[in-house]
């Protein structure tokens, strides 16, 4: 039987001493508006956190000169790495322009300068609003505690390459050979195969400073070393996560069953988003460890077919010893790993899939992205909550169908407010035309209007319409759909449902600071839904409860006070009285133009 190849990625904080200016007179050097820079050549898979790091200047200071740099580096590419007197221990006297560029946020422009968002507030008032694609920010100087902070480092996201496994020498001592990647310092690398630095570098005399793509010699105890590495193991199978902290204290077993391409095959984007997640994820471990709390976690890249997970279920019999499994991401994987986890008594959370079948009769099932019946149940309660003293005018499009979302929400809505004995009005829609829906406007009474399709194309005339029917009615309001894109429109007074919305400001910036120290990039902000913060708060919130109440006593405890999650909040129902649980918990969002996204359901 094979064995899946282990590469063992310890979850901490680490810090880093600067060394001075990589060989400076290797490079050439031009002068430009009395400014000297070194031209520098990008060397295979170097980063803008490597370069940075090798010339001892900051990520923002080599964006300033090289604005063309902000999608990424590529091999062979010249670009110019200003020289500066000043060490990183230094603080600077002078403030400094920033351009803003694509997915950037105040926290990661904060972190690239060693300043915090607040002191950049502080003399960009306007960026409290939000900043964008080339804005141009005033950035101060870094104070002595500020540019302590910035020198915690971590390792990044492990990257599966080759491991050789160790061989034996005339000394009986034995050596892996190990590609460097970026980021790697003789410190880190001593962490991840448990050596002294010296070792290192006494075994590697020409190495000076770590290049990426350079093999070194790491020397270590061969009854060590086959612990972690093992041979004869694809590198698609499995990305192991150590966060042990205490070894007296009970190990959480986790694996999680993602789909991450890694054989690159296929290049195929939807991919990103688990990348993401488990980014977040991993950030997650990293808090719980600060935390105590010990967990070893096995990742498995399950591709997307139900086969490629039958044969992991198969052959990798230590699954059947985990506490909790995290995955899959497709429908069509979830029966296998569904009969398997309720044959060995192991819970399952599903992230992703509304679609979870066996949910009904299977007890250790947990479905995060509930099925639409659910969603718009608990969204019309919510509805009902807030807009019962309202004028509730519900609208169909003549030309919608009759399975589209908005639809099926009307059917659920209009169902709970017969229930509950709230009047409302009904009507049909067409050709852009808003007239129908006039009569039941009053000023002396808020009106709420519900546009029944989920389709942002169809109902785009619509939409342009109401932001001038709502000069006419300045109570009337609109509720709508995620699909819209309510963040990235302009909708006078929009309501709409959501498993997703950030609250928590303070969370959030720790997040996207350790998300910067982790993996040396910014997070994907661009979107509505964030798929690193929904790894962190679902690693989050499940390890944290099983810890506290144990297995299978948390089942007893799922409307505990929650962790300090970001995105999402849950609350966990069985789906009947003997199956799995599903997620009823949503927020009521209201965007207002020029104000953004708030909620008013209660967290």
């Amino acid at each position: 039987m094979r064995h899946p190849r282990f590469l063992c990625f310890y979850v901490l904080a680490f810090f880093v001493t600067f060394s001075a200016l990589a060989q400076q007179s290797n490079y050439p050097v031009v002068q430009e508006n009395g400014q000297q820079y070194y031209l520098y050549t990008v060397e295979p898979k170097e980063g803008l956190y490597a370069v940075s790091h090798k010339f001892n200047v900051t990520q923002a200071d080599i964006l300033s000169c090289n604005p063309s740099i902000a999608d990424g580096l590529k091999t062979g590419q010249q670009i110019k790495i200003p020289i500066t007197v000043a060490s990183s221990t230094k603080v600077s006297t002078g403030l400094r322009q920033h351009t803003v560029v694509k997915k950037q946020t105040l926290y990661s422009i904060a972190y690239l300068y060693g300043v915090t968002v607040e002191s950049i507030v502080a003399i960009n008032p306007n960026a409290v609003n939000g900043i964008n694609d080339g804005d141009v920010l005033q950035i101060p100087a870094a104070s002595k505690k500020e540019i302590t902070e910035t020198k915690v480092q971590s390792e990044p996201l492990p990257v599966v390459k080759p491991v050789v496994v160790p061989k034996k020498v005339a000394d009986n001592k034995a050596v892996i050979h190990h590609e460097v990647v970026a980021g790697e310092t003789f410190y880190s690398l001593s962490r991840k195969y448990n050596v002294k630095v010296a070792d290192i570098k006494n075994a590697n005399p020409t190495v000076e400073v770590l290049k990426v793509g350079a093999t070194v010699t790491i020397p270590a105890d061969s009854t060590k070393v086959t612990a972690k590495v093992t041979a004869q193991a694809k590198p698609t199978e499995i990305v192991p996560v150590s966060t042990k902290s205490d070894s007296n204290k009970k190990v959480i077993k986790v694996a999680m069953l993602l789909p991450f391409s890694l054989d690159g095959v296929k290049k195929d984007p939807t991919i990103d988003k688990f990348v993401d997640f488990y980014r977040g994820a991993l950030v997650a471990l990293a808090k719980l460890k600060d935390e105590g709390i010990s967990v070893d976690v096995h990742t498995y890249d399950v591709a997307k077919t139900a086969a490629a997970v039958n044969k992991i279920l198969e052959t990798e019999t230590s699954l059947a010893n985990v506490d909790l499994i995290i995955g899959p991401a497709y429908s069509g994987q979830i029966k296998p790993v569904a009969d398997f986890a309720k044959a060995h008594k192991i819970y399952v959370v599903i992230p992703f899939t509304q679609k979870v079948e066996g949910i009904e009769t299977n007890p250790y099932l947990f479905q995060f992205n509930p099925a639409l019946r659910t969603q718009f149940s608990q969204a019309s309660a919510l509805f009902s909550k807030q807009f019962k003293n309202n004028t509730i005018i519900i609208a169909q499009l003549a030309e919608s169908s009759p399975s589209d979302e908005g639809v099926l929400f009307a059917e659920a809505l209009t169902a709970k407010l017969k229930q509950q004995k709230i009047q409302y009005q009904t009507t049909t829609l067409q050709g852009g035309n808003l007239h129908a829906i006039k009569p039941w406007l009053n000023e002396n009474k808020p009106a709420v209007v519900v546009l029944a399709n989920a389709n942002g194309e169809k109902v785009a005339p619509y939409l342009s319409a109401f932001a001038g029917l709502n000069t006419e009615s300045k109570h009337m309001a609109l509720y709508g759909f995620t699909g819209w894109e309510p963040e990235s429109n302009v909708y006078p007074n929009l309501y709409f449902s959501s498993l997703f919305y950030t609250r928590n400001g303070d969370n959030l910036s720790d997040f996207d600071s350790q998300y910067i120290k982790w993996f040396h990039i910014a997070p994907n902000t661009g979107d509505a839904i964030r798929f690193d913060l929904l790894g962190f708060d679902l690693t989050l919130y499940f390890i944290s409860v099983i810890n506290q109440y144990g297995i299978p006593g948390f089942t007893q405890h799922l409307s505990a006070k929650l962790p300090d999650n970001i995105q999402s909040r849950f609350l966990f129902k069985r789906a009947n009285g003997l199956g799995g649980y599903q997620n009823h918990e949503l927020h009521l969002l209201n965007f207002r133009s020029g104000k953004g996204i708030s909620s008013v359901s209660e967290w």
